[in-house]
């Protein structure tokens, strides 16, 4: 799960440090280290796309129990929240 959070001290803009290691020629090791600085909206908007593409799939998915009307998976989930 990722949760991106406002942090006042450091405004809407979020560092990340991600380190890669990699075994190079006779036994060595090479680690490339990158620094990366974004703001909050375009870390976001990924996971908003991601929502709305998973609830545009649910209306499309339906089930049915043997003599039953069929129900949409988005109505069942929300009985199921309650």
């Amino acid at each position: 799960m990722w949760v991106v959070q406002y942090v006042p001290y450091v405004g809407d803009s979020k560092r990340a440090m991600d380190e890669y290691t990699s075994e190079i020629f006779m036994g060595g090791r090479n680690t490339i280290a990158m620094h990366n600085t974004c703001e909050d909206s375009l870390l976001a908007a990924p996971l908003i796309l991601d929502l709305v593409l998973l609830a545009e799939l649910c209306t499309r998915i339906e089930f049915k129990a043997e003599g039953e009307v069929c129900i949409s998976v988005l109505l069942f989930l929300t009985w199921v929240e309650t």
